[in-house]
């Protein structure tokens, strides 16, 4: 077995020594090192104490080494250009596009949106290999765990930032399938009729979501309940019922159908990561690319004012004929 690191040598003590060494005496070297004189002089002494062997030899002109003195600093001059060599490495490293980023996000949008996207990204960086992680409950950006978290909430650890990405706007859509099975309800008392999904996770299931569907939510039988996004999604799809999902759906999924009872549930999501890990250019140029996908000017859909689905698709949409009085904005 080599040395125990607590018997190493101290190479704060060695660096003093090479500028004592370089400068020609003690006074030099406090001066180097901008620390005081005493101080430098305690700290040879220690280090001579510590190997057994005298490194300098003192007079009124100064320092000079002794025979092992020059071996030694030989020695530390040889680390100090290790270092330093090894500083340099990690540097051009941390430059570099390359490696393994870690990406933690709800399932709903790691699936119908960050993934249909992630050709785009392999094409700019075809050396960065990501890493895309889901579930209900985010990791902590300060275990190694993740390097970018996109979640539901703007908490934080300590030594982490979070900077939000945008907004999402749910909104109730169905299919022209169910529609054509059931009839078409004719405001938002006889949608409460209709078969609904419900999505239930720890990141959607925030008072902010429930103050806005409370009222709505005693009245609802819902048919189906389920924790996974992308089950819900594809339930309400294939038929199911009505489901509220993020508004730009009716970008990608123009074959659906919006009901537009004025009602918008808005929620704000965020990245979060550790402030150190931005140094590292394969992180920073990834957050990047990931705040380019929800650009508020090119996606109006994120914004956290609401935009109306027809303003920036063909999708079909129903009006009430009799706006209900319950009815509103969130």
């Amino acid at each position: 077995m080599g040395p125990r690191l607590s018997n190493l040598l101290d190479w704060n003590d060695l660096e003093i020594a090479l500028a004592v060494a370089e400068a020609g005496s003690i006074s030099g070297g406090a001066a180097k090192l901008g620390k005081q004189q005493p101080t430098i002089s305690a700290r040879i002494s220690h280090l001579e104490a510590r190997l057994g062997v005298k490194i300098f030899t003192r007079s009124r002109n100064g320092t000079k080494l002794t025979e092992i003195g020059e071996t030694i600093i030989q020695k530390s001059k040889i680390m100090e250009s290790t270092a330093r060599e090894i500083e340099r490495m990690a540097k051009a490293n941390n430059a570099l596009e390359e490696g393994i980023v870690t990406i933690y996000c709800t399932d709903g949008l790691a699936t119908y949106w960050i993934a249909p996207h992630l050709s785009e990204f392999m094409t700019l960086y075809p050396n960065i290999q990501l890493e895309l992680h889901t579930g209900d409950t985010p990791p902590s950006v300060n275990s190694n765990q993740a390097d970018i978290i996109v979640q539901f909430d703007g908490t934080k650890e300590m030594d982490a930032v979070a900077v939000s990405l945008g907004w999402l706007h749910y909104l109730p859509f169905t299919t022209t399938h169910y529609l054509e099975r059931k009839g078409c309800p004719g405001n938002l008392f006889d949608a409460l009729n209709f078969d609904h999904l419900k999505l239930k996770t720890k990141q959607h299931n925030r008072q902010a979501l429930s103050k806005n569907l409370s009222s709505m939510d005693e009245l609802i039988s819902y048919c189906i309940t389920t924790s996974n996004s992308s089950l819900y999604f594809e339930a309400m799809k294939g038929g199911a019922g009505i489901a509220f999902i993020p508004s730009f759906f009716a970008m990608t999924h123009p074959e659906l159908v919006y009901l537009d009872y004025g009602i918008s549930v808005p929620m704000q999501f965020w990245a979060v990561y550790n402030r150190s890990l931005m140094d590292i250019t394969k992180n920073r140029v990834t957050l990047d690319w990931l705040r380019s996908l929800f650009h508020r000017q090119k996606h109006p859909y994120f914004r956290q004012e609401f935009v109306c689905p027809t303003e920036f698709s063909d999708i079909k949409t129903i009006t009430p004929s009799e706006p209900a009085a319950v009815a509103r904005k969130a």
